[in-house]
C-alpha cells in the first residue's frame, strides 16, 4: 500500500510500474485504508518469478515487523494518510488476480522482467485503443 490493495498487489505494481514493496498499517473499519506507519521498497532479483518474488516479501515482512514492533508496542511512530502517500489506489479481487495470472504461458511462475513486458504491451495497447478511438472521432466531426 497505498499503491495496490486486495489481492496480488506486487504483481499489480510490476505490470503498472510501480513501487514494489510492503507496508504496515493501523486497521480501522475499511479493508486496506488505515493509516501507514512502516514502509519498505524492496526490489526483484533478476531471476526472481512471481512465486519466488512473493516468498521473498513474506521473509522480508517478517524480518520488518521484528524490526519495528518495539516501535509500535510503543506507539513511537508517524501516521501517513494513504490519500498523502501516493495516488488513489486500486483494489485487486481474487478474481481480477486469477483471470491475469492464469492467462500467462508460466503462471506463477513468470519472471518478473517479463511481467514488466506483458505490462508495457498492455499500456501500449490501451494507449493505442485510445488514439484509435480519438482518430475515430475526429474522422466523423
Amino acid at each position: 500500500m497505498p499503491w495496490g490493495k486486495g489481492i496480488g498487489t506486487l504483481f499489480f505494481s510490476q505490470i503498472n510500474f510501480e513501487p514494489l514493496g510492503l507496508s504496515i498499517h493501523l486497521i480501522n473499519n475499511t479493508f486496506d485504508t488505515g493509516d501507514v506507519i512502516f514502509r519498505k521498497i524492496l526490489y526483484p532479483k533478476v531471476t526472481d518469478t512471481t512465486r519466488t518474488f512473493y516468498l521473498h516479501s513474506l521473509y522480508e515482512l517478517n524480518k520488518y515487523f521484528k524490526q519495528c514492533w518495539p516501535y509500535i508496542k510503543t506507539r513511537n511512530f508517524k501516521r501517513h494518510k494513504q490519500h498523502l502517500i501516493g495516488k488513489k489506489s486500486k483494489y485487486f479481487s481474487r478474481n481480477d488476480f486469477e483471470q491475469l495470472i492464469m492467462k500467462l504461458p508460466c503462471g506463477y511462475d513468470t519472471n518478473m522482467f517479463d511481467l514488466s513486458v506483458v505490462g508495457l504491451i498492455m499500456k501500449n495497447n490501451y494507449e493505442c485503443k485510445l488514439s484509435l478511438k480519438k482518430l475515430m472521432e475526429r474522422r466523423y466531426e
